[in-house]
């Protein structure tokens, strides 16, 4: 296997966010894996933040890289409407590499090492004879932190599995609207559970 997926997702919060609010986020050409120049944001935290849902997500992030521009982030609430600008120069999030796994009794530690500019990580198990994204196992946080992480066996299915691990880059991390760099690395070996 070893291919490489690159992607993205984008996110929006504010303290103020209820759940009420309605986000779409208009891009300078159609968003890779979708084909439009337009998405809504529809899944909401507590913590105030708006992103895609993670199906959309997982879809993004292998669909391909966002085009360099200007995207236009629009808030529609009962309180007030606002719009936000934000630039996205593009450039290459390397994926993990070196992705591999270690069986020892009950547990399975997966390590891979991470590319220098990812800050979080998302792990998944991918049946050998599986379609990505529709049977991939997500076994990890959204936003795991570090360069392994360790499972028991008896939490997902026997049998042939490929491993899949998404980096992420939170761009820019110092304002309240953005996106993430994303791409996939895949074990070059598969495991069996």
């Amino acid at each position: 296997m070893g291919r490489v997926f690159k992607g993205y997702a984008l996110f929006v919060s504010s303290g103020s966010f209820n759940g009420s609010e309605e986000i779409e986020v208009q891009a300078p050409a159609l968003f890779p894996d979708i084909l439009l120049n337009r998405r809504s944001l529809k899944s909401f935290e507590k913590k105030g933040e708006w992103s895609q849902s993670n199906p959309e997500r997982i879809k993004s992030a292998m669909g391909g890289a966002l085009t360099a521009g200007e995207y236009l982030f629009r808030v529609k609430s009962k309180a007030k409407n606002c719009e936000m600008k934000l630039l996205f120069i593009d450039s290459y999030l390397e994926p993990a590499k070196k992705i591999s796994a270690n069986v020892a009794g009950d547990t399975i530690e997966i390590s891979w090492t991470p590319s220098r500019q990812a800050e979080s990580f998302l792990v998944g198990l991918l049946p050998f004879s599986g379609e990505f994204p529709k049977d991939l196992f997500i076994i990890s946080h959204p936003d795991h932190r570090g360069n392994s992480f360790k499972l028991r066996r008896d939490l997902f299915p026997r049998g042939k599995y490929w491993i899949l691990v998404r980096s992420n880059e939170h761009l820019p991390s110092n304002l309240d609207v953005g996106y993430m760099r994303e791409s996939w690395g895949v074990s070059e070996t598969s495991i069996e559970n």
